[in-house]
Order: C-alpha cells, then structure tokens, then sequence
C-alpha cells in the first residue's frame, strides 16, 4: 500500500472507539514508523480523530521478556497533550502518580518505594495502569533472542481483550527468525494487516522534505533513487549526505560532473546500505558485468545477475573505471577528499562529456527511430550519423554495431564504413574497443564479415607483444581482459614453473595473486580454466621440491583444485594440460 493508503488507514483505525489490533507490515527503513506517527500527531489534536487520552511507544529492540516490555510500556506513557513532542518530566511523574493511586490502599512501603525507581516484583503492579489507552509497539524482528513473537502476540491479544486497549503492531516481517510461527498466530490477533509499501518517489519525498537548501541535488536524488526503485528513507538520506559533502570538492570542473558523480555515489550507497537487495560491490568492480547479455550467456546466469544488469543498463551505468573506485572507497568511508578528486580531474571532464555524448546518441535513437511511425528515412539516418561522428570516441563497439546495421538495412552502405572507420580511428588506443566478445549478436543478426574483419585487425594492431613473464605480471590487474587470459593459457607449463621459480617477494606475490584470483569464480572462461590449471600443475612440480615448499605451493588452493579436476576427468580421456585455450566469451561470475 502506498503511504496515503496507510496513513488513511491509521486514521480509520484511531478515530475507532473499538479494541483493535493493527499491523503494519514494510521492508526497514521504509517510513512505516515516520508515517504512524505523523498520523498519530495530527490525530491527537482532536477527540473525534483519537478517542483514547493516553499513548505509549515501544521498540522491542533488544527487549528479551515480557516484563521488560510491560515495564518500557508503564516508563513510556503520555498523555494526550504530550504526543509527539519532546520528553517532559512531568509526563513521568504523572504516570509514577497513577500507580501511587493503586498502592494507598494495600502497601504504603512499596508505594513509598515506587517514585525513586520501579523493580522487577513492582513492573506487575505499574502493569495495571495500562489499560484504555493507545499502544504501539515497534521494531518485532529486533527483539532479543529470548523473546518469541508469539509470546507479543499473546501479551498484545491480553491488551486488546481484558485492558480495552488499541495497539499498532509495526514490523519488517521479512526479517523475523520465527516468521512462520509468527505467522501462525498473528490472524488470530491482528484485526488489520496493512502491507507498507510506498514508492521509492515517496520515499525519497519523506527522506528530503525537512531537508533546507540544496535545492540543485533534490531532483536529482529523487530522479535516481526513482530509478533504482531505493524506498528506504534512511538510506536516501545517506547518499543524499554523501552528494552534498562532495558537491564543494567539484566546483572547480563542469556541471553535468556533478550530475555524473552523483549518480554513482546514489548507486554505491545503495550497494553499501542494503546489500541484502541492491547489486553488491563485488558485482559493480567486475568488469564482465557490463558485457552484453549473450543468449548462451544468459542459460547459466543467475537471475538475480540478469536482473542487476538489466537495472544497470536502464540506470545509464555503463562500466566501473578508476574514478567510480574512488567514489566506492569513498562511500564505504563515509568521506571524500580534495586530493583524490583532483587526481582525477581529465578522467571526471571526460565522463561528464561521455555522458553528455550518450544522451544525445539515446536521444537520437528515441526522436527519431524508435518512438514514430512517420516516414522518416532521412532524419533518422542524418541525426545518428551526425551524433556518432560527432562524439564517435564515447561510443561502444555496440554502439557502432547497432548504428553500420540500420544504415546498411536502409541502403547507406557508405556513411556505414565511414563510422567504421571513424571508430576504429578513435579507438585505436583504447585497450578491450575492438573485443568482438564484448558485442551482443543474436542468432538473427550475425555480426556482418567486414566490420568482423575490421574490428579484429584494430585489435591486433593495439596489442602489444608481451614477453610470458609480462603476462604473469600483468593479470592481477587484467585478470578479466580476455586477450591477457588467451595468451597466458597458451604458455606452456614448463614457463609457469620458470616464472613461479624466478621470482620472489612482491613479485612473486603479484603472481600468485594473479593466478589465485578466480577460484571462487563459478563459471570461468576456457582460458581461466587452462591457466589456473597450469599453475595447479606448475606449482604441484615445486611442492615436490621440500615439505617447506609444499606448505608454500598448497596454501594457494590451485593445487587441490588441479587434483580434484584430474580425478574426475573420464579416464579414457587423456589430460591435456598444455593446450592452447581458444578465445571465448567472458563468463558471469
């Protein structure tokens, strides 16, 4: 339900003179607490729109028995006039004087007792004064260990039928550890259970609405919390902070940087805050996310990841470079500094007119081919071909592949080969432009010979011939480059022993962490395989050497993967550990 159905709802619920049980049901930090007690505000100025003269608010986090719970709901209590404003002494005292009332009769001693502080054997009795009056209890999944749900209900249900009061149950019911049992129950408690379920536009509505100046970031945090679908408050409220702190360290580059700058730190926080739904960080840092969503690609992925990219993809975030892994540190610290966006200063210009160049190629394709029935041939070609040319050196391989297919369909083959040309021009020092991988071709559209041709000699003509030894030394940090990979899975293992033998200190270190860094991967290439295959094999040779070099070579982990593929290789098939692994698609993690 959305924030105005429930708020009408509460007011439905207050306004009743009836002993009821309300739930309200909604993911953390989504408002649920917020929007109940502004209705509850409101409400208590007026009779007809709250019957009861007394309220009190309880969490439940960290409460671990009932009696805990009765005493926070006695500590707790105000009158009418006291909702919603600041703690007042005298609310407490009032209270203390409702329970006297009880003791003149019976125990002077432990009347006496009770206004310098309530024990255990005295929580009973200040019990009693809780009766025909407004309770809410909060935070159900936070309660401590020792406290079942269903014992609150049971306490709740006693409430409503032997104390005529009006409880408001809140809680993130997807968090409960009993939930099932919890659930069991709660229909026979509960007379109304509200599922709280605002929009991420509310959301971001109630995260910023007392929230003074800063009126240039407001639209575009609600624009891309909207986005990203982010309804929890609290955590709009973050990055909000976070784009705020930073806004002063970019006043000396273009405004669309900050519109760009902001846009990653909304996605990151996201990412940081609630990991539990938001595309983790991990995800964000590899590379191979961003790869087009190939058919045979997309039988073996999860589809958590296919919906992550499919987020991303409508979100406008393209790929993670250095600067976005500033920003990251940066979100994770909680800070940003002047040096380190300064180091950046080129590469944030360059984003911010690489998203500049994006929206108009997007806009191009929206105007003029995608949302018209007119007969527009012309317009359609002369805009994308003046918007590619223009800022060709922001465009992907996709990119180009999607546009040189349109125009050969519609009969301009030559404007065609003159952005293939451009391209490769543009790109031409631009390391992984021209990996055909990278390209999303379906069955019905194959990827047309000559631009094929076109793409790989670019390729190859940037490669740079790198002795094995550079390779090894390279891959912690290409370690997802598919030209690295194929080349150091055709080195034949006698080179790996070499290398490993060779070095020492953090070299060596560097190595191995190269070699090491895809064993958690569940879907390597052919090419990882073969390398980490190697290097099981290479460094099972050198633990051969001594017990000390066996402790050394074992701690990697790639020996024991080596043996274990070994062993259930088909024994009628011979093991092949030198062979040339063939170029293939990058693969999801």
């Amino acid at each position: 339900m959305s924030t105005d159905d429930v708020k009408r709802e509460i007011g439905l619920f207050l306004a009743s003179e009836d002993s009821e049980v309300l739930c309200i049901r909604g993911n953390w930090g989504t408002g649920k607490t917020y929007s109940w007690r502004n209705k509850l505000a409101d409400a208590s100025k007026d009779i007809k729109t709250l019957k009861l003269d007394r309220y009190s608010y309880v969490s439940l986090f960290g409460l671990n028995s009932l009696d805990e719970l009765k005493r926070d709901l006695f500590h707790n209590t105000v009158g009418r006039s006291s909702i919603g404003k600041e703690f007042d002494a005298d609310d407490v005292k009032s209270v203390y004087e409702g329970v006297r009332e009880l003791t003149k009769a019976g125990s002077g001693v432990l009347g006496r007792l009770l206004p310098a502080g309530l024990g255990e054997a005295s929580a009973s009795l200040a019990y009693l004064t809780i009766r025909n009056q407004l309770i809410c209890i909060d935070d159900l999944e936070r309660k401590g260990k020792n406290l079942r749900s269903i014992d609150v209900l049971g306490f709740i249900s006693q409430l409503k039928e032997d104390r005529a009061c009006k409880i408001v149950l809140l809680l993130n019911d997807e968090q409960l550890e009993d939930r099932k049992e919890f659930y069991s129950y709660l229909e026979k408690v509960v007379d109304l259970n509200l599922h709280f379920a605002p929009s991420a536009e509310e959301s971001a509505d109630i995260a910023l609405k007392d929230v003074k100046g800063h009126e240039n970031i407001k639209p575009l945090v609600l624009e891309r919390v909207k986005q990203l679908g982010i309804d929890n408050i609290r955590v709009i409220r973050k990055v909000f902070r976070l784009i705020v702190q930073i806004e002063p360290l970019l006043k000396g580059f273009k405004p669309e940087v900050l519109r760009d700058v902001a846009s990653s730190i909304i996605l990151f926080g996201w990412s940081v805050y609630q990991p539990e739904i938001a595309p983790p960080l991990p995800f964000l840092k590899d590379k191979r996310t961003f790869f087009p969503t190939k058919e045979k690609d997309a039988e073996n992925a999860e589809p958590k990841e296919l919906a992550w990219k499919a987020l991303l993809e409508d979100y406008g975030y393209r790929y993670t470079d250095d600067f976005d892994l500033v920003l990251m540190q940066g979100v994770w610290d909680g800070y940003f500094n002047q040096k380190s966006i300064n180091s950046r200063a080129a590469e944030l210009n360059e984003r911010a007119a690489a998203a500049e160049a994006q929206n108009e190629l997007r806009s191009a394709w929206q105007s003029h081919y995608h949302y018209t029935f007119t007969n527009n041939r012309d317009d359609v070609l002369n805009a994308l071909y003046a918007c590619f040319m223009k800022s060709v050196r922001f465009y992907s391989a996709n990119d180009l592949h999607s546009a040189v297919k349109l125009f050969r369909k519609l009969d301009d083959p030559k404007r065609a080969q003159e952005m293939i040309d451009a391209f490769v021009v543009a790109k031409k020092d631009m390391k992984g432009a021209f990996d055909l991988s990278n390209l999303y071709i379906t069955r019905e559209d194959e990827l047309e010979q000559d631009v094929a041709e076109a793409m790989q000699a670019a390729e190859n003509a940037q490669a740079p011939d790198y002795t094995a030894d550079e390779l090894f030394l390279r891959l912690a940090s290409e370690g997802y480059d598919a030209d690295t990979t194929t080349r150091l899975a055709a080195v034949p293992v006698k080179d790996y022993i070499r290398v490993l033998r060779s070095y020492n200190g953090d070299k060596l270190s560097l190595i191995m962490k190269g070699l090491a860094q895809w064993m958690g991967l569940v879907n390597p290439t052919d090419a990882i395989n073969t390398i980490m295959d190697k290097a099981g094999e290479a460094l099972l040779d050198i633990a051969k050497d001594s017990p000390l070099n066996a402790m050394r070579a074992r701690r990697w982990g790639l020996i024991d993967r080596f043996e274990t593929r070994a062993a259930e290789k088909p024994k009628d098939e011979e093991w092949q550990s030198d062979q040339v692994a063939k170029p293939t698609e990058t693969s999801r993690p």
